[in-house]
Protein backbone atom coordinates (compact mmCIF):
# COMPACT_ATOMS: atom_id res chain seq x y z
CA UNK A 1 0.00 0.00 0.00
CA UNK A 2 2.79 2.43 -0.80
CA UNK A 3 0.43 4.18 -3.17
CA UNK A 4 -1.42 5.76 -0.27
CA UNK A 5 1.70 7.26 1.29
CA UNK A 6 2.49 10.85 0.48
CA UNK A 7 6.21 11.56 0.30
CA UNK A 8 5.66 15.20 1.22
CA UNK A 9 4.13 14.19 4.54
CA UNK A 10 7.35 12.76 5.92
CA UNK A 11 8.08 15.34 8.57
CA UNK A 12 9.26 15.45 12.13
CA UNK A 13 6.83 14.92 14.91
CA UNK A 14 5.01 18.09 15.86
CA UNK A 15 6.89 19.96 18.53
CA UNK A 16 5.19 22.13 21.10
CA UNK A 17 5.96 25.73 20.18
CA UNK A 18 7.33 27.96 22.88
CA UNK A 19 5.45 31.21 23.50
CA UNK A 20 8.23 33.21 21.81
CA UNK A 21 8.09 30.90 18.80
CA UNK A 22 4.34 31.34 18.63
CA UNK A 23 4.68 35.11 18.75
CA UNK A 24 7.28 35.01 15.98
CA UNK A 25 4.93 32.90 13.91
CA UNK A 26 2.05 35.33 14.52
CA UNK A 27 4.30 38.28 13.70
CA UNK A 28 5.22 36.64 10.40
CA UNK A 29 1.52 36.28 9.56
CA UNK A 30 -0.27 39.17 11.30
CA UNK A 31 -3.50 38.56 9.40
CA UNK A 32 -4.23 35.75 11.86
CA UNK A 33 -4.46 38.21 14.74
CA UNK A 34 -5.90 41.21 12.90
CA UNK A 35 -8.64 39.29 11.10
CA UNK A 36 -9.81 38.05 14.49
CA UNK A 37 -9.62 41.59 15.90
CA UNK A 38 -11.57 42.93 12.92
CA UNK A 39 -14.26 40.35 13.44
CA UNK A 40 -14.49 41.28 17.11
CA UNK A 41 -14.84 45.01 16.36
CA UNK A 42 -17.54 44.37 13.76
CA UNK A 43 -19.58 42.40 16.30
CA UNK A 44 -19.02 45.12 18.91
CA UNK A 45 -20.11 47.83 16.46
CA UNK A 46 -23.32 46.01 15.56
CA UNK A 47 -24.01 45.21 19.23
CA UNK A 48 -24.19 48.93 20.01
CA UNK A 49 -27.63 49.18 18.41
CA UNK A 50 -29.50 46.60 20.52
CA UNK A 51 -27.82 48.05 23.61
CA UNK A 52 -29.00 51.53 22.66
CA UNK A 53 -32.58 50.44 22.00
CA UNK A 54 -32.67 48.57 25.31
CA UNK A 55 -31.65 51.79 27.07
CA UNK A 56 -28.29 50.44 28.24
CA UNK A 57 -26.17 52.83 26.16
CA UNK A 58 -26.13 56.49 27.20
CA UNK A 59 -25.36 57.87 23.72
CA UNK A 60 -26.67 57.49 20.20
CA UNK A 61 -24.17 55.06 18.62
CA UNK A 62 -24.14 56.26 15.00
CA UNK A 63 -20.66 57.86 15.14
CA UNK A 64 -19.13 55.13 17.27
CA UNK A 65 -20.65 52.47 15.01
CA UNK A 66 -19.22 54.09 11.88
CA UNK A 67 -15.76 54.51 13.40
CA UNK A 68 -15.66 50.94 14.70
CA UNK A 69 -16.74 49.51 11.36
CA UNK A 70 -14.27 51.56 9.33
CA UNK A 71 -11.30 51.75 11.66
CA UNK A 72 -11.83 48.68 13.81
CA UNK A 73 -13.14 46.26 11.21
CA UNK A 74 -11.73 47.47 7.89
CA UNK A 75 -8.54 48.85 9.45
CA UNK A 76 -7.75 45.50 11.02
CA UNK A 77 -8.21 43.70 7.73
CA UNK A 78 -6.00 46.19 5.89
CA UNK A 79 -3.24 45.99 8.50
CA UNK A 80 -3.49 42.20 8.62
CA UNK A 81 -3.40 41.77 4.86
CA UNK A 82 -0.66 44.29 4.12
CA UNK A 83 1.37 43.19 7.15
CA UNK A 84 1.40 39.66 5.76
CA UNK A 85 1.55 40.24 2.01
CA UNK A 86 3.69 43.40 1.94
CA UNK A 87 6.95 41.91 3.21
CA UNK A 88 6.45 38.78 1.11
CA UNK A 89 5.90 40.72 -2.12
CA UNK A 90 8.93 42.88 -1.41
CA UNK A 91 11.05 39.90 -0.27
CA UNK A 92 11.63 41.84 2.93
CA UNK A 93 11.86 40.64 6.53
CA UNK A 94 8.59 39.87 8.25
CA UNK A 95 7.21 41.91 11.15
CA UNK A 96 8.99 41.65 14.47
CA UNK A 97 7.14 40.56 17.60
CA UNK A 98 7.54 44.04 19.12
CA UNK A 99 5.97 45.63 16.02
CA UNK A 100 3.06 43.20 16.12
CA UNK A 101 2.41 43.82 19.81
CA UNK A 102 2.60 47.60 19.33
CA UNK A 103 0.16 47.51 16.42
CA UNK A 104 -2.25 45.28 18.34
CA UNK A 105 -2.11 47.58 21.37
CA UNK A 106 -2.65 50.74 19.31
CA UNK A 107 -5.47 49.25 17.26
CA UNK A 108 -7.23 47.82 20.31
CA UNK A 109 -6.82 51.12 22.17
CA UNK A 110 -8.36 53.00 19.27
CA UNK A 111 -11.35 50.65 19.22
CA UNK A 112 -11.83 50.89 22.97
CA UNK A 113 -11.78 54.69 22.82
CA UNK A 114 -14.48 54.64 20.14
CA UNK A 115 -16.48 52.15 22.16
CA UNK A 116 -16.32 54.53 25.16
CA UNK A 117 -17.43 57.41 22.91
CA UNK A 118 -14.07 59.24 22.86
CA UNK A 119 -14.07 59.57 19.09
CA UNK A 120 -11.42 62.27 18.69
CA UNK A 121 -8.96 60.36 20.85
CA UNK A 122 -9.85 57.14 19.00
CA UNK A 123 -9.24 58.84 15.65
CA UNK A 124 -5.90 60.21 16.86
CA UNK A 125 -4.82 56.79 18.07
CA UNK A 126 -5.90 55.20 14.79
CA UNK A 127 -3.77 57.73 12.87
CA UNK A 128 -0.84 56.82 15.13
CA UNK A 129 -1.54 53.15 14.41
CA UNK A 130 -1.43 53.77 10.66
CA UNK A 131 1.74 55.84 10.94
CA UNK A 132 3.43 53.13 13.02
CA UNK A 133 2.36 50.53 10.48
CA UNK A 134 3.65 52.61 7.56
CA UNK A 135 6.98 53.17 9.31
CA UNK A 136 7.33 49.45 10.00
CA UNK A 137 6.69 48.63 6.33
CA UNK A 138 8.88 51.41 4.96
CA UNK A 139 11.69 50.35 7.28
CA UNK A 140 11.84 47.12 5.33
Amino acid sequence: MDILKFPLCKHKKAQVMAPVGTLRWLASEPFRVFFLLGSFWSVAAVALWPLFYQGKLPYYPNVAHAHLMIQGFAGAFVIGFLGTAGPRMASAPKLYVSELLLLIALHTGSGLLHLCHYNRAGDALFVITLLAFMVSLLWR
